[in-house]
Order: C-alpha cells, then structure tokens, then sequence
C-alpha cells in the first residue's frame, strides 16, 4: 500500500475516502484539470 492513511485506525472511512479523492484530483496530471465544487465533493462522500 502506498499510503498510510488508509490504514490508520484514527481515521474513519469518510475521512480516508475524502483523502483519496483529494489525492486522484492532485496526482491525474494527464488532460484537463478537473474541477469539483464543494456540493459534488459532499455527494462524492457517504451521509
């Protein structure tokens, strides 16, 4: 696994899940640059 996060116990699944969207819109360097606003990033996460 390349990333901790995903492992550590103090982080729950909305907060792991966050992080690994954050980090595909970061690291996807090929196209164009996507752009989210904070209304999709919330429908992207579980309630």
């Amino acid at each position: 696994m390349r990333d901790w996060v995903a492992v550590c116990p103090q982080l729950g699944d909305p907060a792991v899940r966050l992080y690994l969207i954050l980090r595909s819109l970061v690291i996807d360097k090929h196209g164009p640059v996507r752009k989210l606003t904070l209304a999709e990033l919330c429908h992207l996460l579980p309630c």
